[in-house]
């Protein structure tokens, strides 16, 4: 597989990166100071506008409990409780002329007049009788309820029983902000509370209101938390549509969209008041040279961010001249037509850059030495070659010879000497043939059986050999001489060191599909595969990522016998060089430095011992048949 290429970065483009990032954190460190200052004038504007409008509130809410205390006078006023007392005494002794029933209507209004002259905010009043019949006193308005309007606020002010109501008077009136306040007349004479009548005041909140929209220039809201009531105030341009316009109903300030503009809202709620307050001032108005103060410092930021981009981007090239000089120099060697390495002579500016050329150098005059050693030893290494070529002479020769022997002994008629001779000599044709690194383990097999022949005729009944190789392992690659070093293993420290029969077994299987008689349990399975990652991690430095089947193979080939307990934790000792190996032959080492170089580090060998046998397991994967002849031609 071949491995994703990895993207390098010149220096150039590394200073570039290093100067845009630290411009990006600048830039939102002076985003994030920006933004904290308009906060800190939002909440500063937000103190600001409450202290403003917040006396001009309060003189509001005192000049409603006025009006209030004034209405609740009125009704408990001597004068109109004489009067609206005589009104029900004529309804109930139908005996009164209409001329004290006028007198009674006319002592109530003067009462109500006398009360509320010298309140500019109340416009209109109305008496109302049981009958429902009523009587206005006009100041600086008239109005006159419709029969359904009038029977809905004193059906409202007998359902207050005594207290007094408040109610949106601008479609009863058909004008804008005018508040309805209005209560029942009861007998307070014996305390009989008998319904006597209603009064109704009309109050005009824009005059009510004056103070607060003088104290600050903005759009007022006024409501209560029921929606009974809801007024705006000084919004001559008619910005604001109560239907779609709603407030949070809690003290704070937010900035507000209405009809694509910015407003400023602010909100003022008490539980005590009649009202809730929202007062809302165009953004571009209180903000204007704060927002030109933004405006100036983005670009400002913007311009000396590029400005310092820039000059990042010269200053780099320019210390990094030499060293671009150095590369581009470099880059042209391998077209040299020269058999030695030149040195680079150029005058170097950069300290830098200086002494990388001295180390340049330093390396080109030894690699010119190489060169010149190794053409002097072009010849020793000639004559070596047909030393070696004389040498492969005799094992071809003794080849020949043994197979000459086979036929004379053949035609002799001795069979088992025949087949021993037969068998040796295809070992030893196996031997020096040098031209395959990496067999099939079925012809590696067929190398392991000749040397098993050869051993079955020396030791006869002692030795007992099984090989069971499962047909999708046959074709499967191996590196020569991986199998048959351990079956020798086993002959010399198994039967050679004990006088039974020795038992040697040859699997070769893969992890996940070995046959059912030799399948061991699952949970046994994993834990050998996990003892074998464990014991490869501490043979090295550390161990490789496993392959997707949860183990370190794809398949196993083992070698066991009865024989005798191997030493405790071979492997690693033979690793670490605690453990010396012995004899001349192919080491255990050898074998797993081979495995290895073809599969990887994360495979390998693992001795152990199970029940009465030795094992010797080589852990190795599955290589594509394009992989292992590039593989076979490079060993």
């Amino acid at each position: 597989m071949r491995r994703k290429r990895q993207r390098r970065w010149s220096m150039v483009q590394k200073v570039a990166a290093t100067l845009a990032v630290t411009l990006l954190l600048c830039s939102c460190g002076g985003l994030f100071s920006l933004y904290r200052l308009e906060q800190y004038n939002l909440e500063y504007i937000y103190e600001l506008i409450g202290e403003l409008i917040d006396s001009s509130i309060e003189n509001l809410e005192d000049n409603l409990d006025t009006i209030q205390t004034t209405l609740y006078n009125v009704v408990l006023s001597d004068d109109v409780q004489d009067a609206a007392g005589n009104l029900l005494e004529a309804e109930e002794e139908e005996t009164v002329s209409s001329s004290e029933k006028n007198s009674s209507y006319t002592a109530i209004t003067d009462c109500i007049q006398k009360n509320i002259r010298s309140y500019s905010a109340i416009v209109c009043a109305s008496f109302f009788d049981r009958s429902n019949s009523g009587r206005s006193i006009a100041m600086t308005h008239y109005y006159q309820l419709s029969e359904e309007d009038a029977g809905t606020v004193i059906d409202e002010a007998v359902a207050a029983s005594g207290s007094i109501i408040l109610l949106d008077g601008t479609e009863m009136t058909g004008a804008e902000n005018v508040l309805i306040m209005a209560m029942e007349i009861k007998e307070k004479k014996n305390l009989s509370l008998t319904h006597l009548g209603v009064i109704v005041f009309f109050v005009d909140l824009n005059t009510l209101g004056a103070e607060l929209t003088e104290s600050h220039d903005g759009i007022y809201v006024l409501g209560n938390a029921e929606g009974a009531y809801h007024y705006i105030l000084n919004d001559s341009e008619g910005v604001l549509d109560l239907e779609t316009f709603s407030a949070a109903g809690q003290n704070g300030f937010h900035v507000e969209k209405i009809q694509g503009e910015a407003y400023f809202l602010v909100e003022r709620t008490q539980a005590d008041d009649t009202f809730s307050y929202v007062v809302l001032t165009p953004y571009a108005e209180l903000f204007k040279g704060t927002q030109s103060t933004y405006r100036f410092y983005m670009i400002l930021l913007i311009l000396s961010g590029v400005a310092a981009l820039i000059a990042g981007m010269v200053f780099a090239q320019w210390i990094t001249k030499d060293i671009r000089q150095f590369i581009h120099y470099i880059q042209r060697v391998p077209d040299a037509n020269s058999d030695q390495l030149p040195l680079y002579e150029k005058e170097v500016h950069d300290k830098d850059a200086c002494e990388l050329k001295s180390a340049f150098n330093q390396m080109s005059q030894n690699f010119n030495e190489l060169i010149r050693d190794n053409y002097a030893n072009q010849l020793l290494i000639k004559e070596t070659q047909l030393q070696a070529l004389q040498s492969q002479m005799n094992p071809h020769f003794l080849y020949n010879a043994l197979n000459s022997v086979y036929w004379m002994v053949k035609t002799a008629g001795h069979k088992n000497a025949a087949g021993m001779i037969s068998s040796l000599s295809i070992m030893l044709k196996e031997t020096i043939s040098n031209q395959e690194f990496l067999i099939s383990v079925e012809k590696e097999i067929s190398i392991v059986s000749h040397y098993f022949v050869i051993q079955k005729y020396r030791y006869e009944e002692r030795l007992n050999v099984s090989i069971d190789i499962a047909d999708d392992c046959r074709s499967l690659q191996i590196p020569k001489f991986t199998i048959q070093p351990l079956a020798e293993n086993a002959i010399n420290y198994g039967l050679e060191q004990m006088l039974e029969p020795c038992t040697i077994e040859v699997r070769v299987y893969k992890v996940k599909e070995r046959k059912a008689s030799d399948q061991e349990p699952e949970e046994e399975k994993t834990k050998l595969a996990e003892a074998f990652v464990r014991e490869q991690a501490d043979g090295q430095t550390e161990s490789k990522e496993k392959n997707t089947s949860g183990t370190a193979a794809d398949y196993i080939c083992e070698v066991r016998n009865n024989g005798p307990e191997p030493e405790e934790n071979l492997m690693e000792k033979l690793r670490s060089e605690t453990l010396l190996p012995k004899g001349n032959g192919i080491g255990l080492l050898n074998i797993e430095k081979r495995v290895r170089s073809v599969f990887g580090d994360e495979y390998g060998i693992r001795v152990f011992r199970e029940g009465k046998f030795t094992v010797v397991q080589v852990w190795m994967k599955q290589v594509p048949v394009e992989e292992s002849n590039d593989s076979g031609e490079q060993g």
